[in-house]
């Protein structure tokens, strides 16, 4: 029973352990590494930067990019605009 009982905690243990590597890996893959402004014309990329919150090395938040987005219509020089990711060296370059 004492045996049952030590392989029944070590196997808790053990998938508590993984569970906790993959959260930790998941959210590492979901940091911004890089932010990338492409097909601007207008604007320099300077000021497109200035007006976007979306940092790198912070989290990667659709309401925060949702928000970027709408902050940079309201400067009334922009017809579309499309926001990727991609798997960068850092972590996530959205461009």
């Amino acid at each position: 029973v004492f045996k049952t009982l030590q392989i029944f905690i070590f196997a808790v243990v053990f998938f508590l352990m993984l569970a906790m590597e993959r959260q930790v890996h998941a959210q590492t893959d979901d940091l911004v590494g890089s932010i990338k402004i492409e097909g601007n014309k207008r604007v320099e990329a300077s000021t497109l930067l200035y007006y976007i919150k979306t940092r790198e090395g912070e989290p990667l938040s659709r309401n925060q990019i949702s928000k970027d987005i709408e902050q940079i219509y309201s400067l009334g020089q922009f017809k579309d605009i499309r926001v990727e990711t991609r798997q960068g060296p850092k972590g996530l370059q959205v461009v």
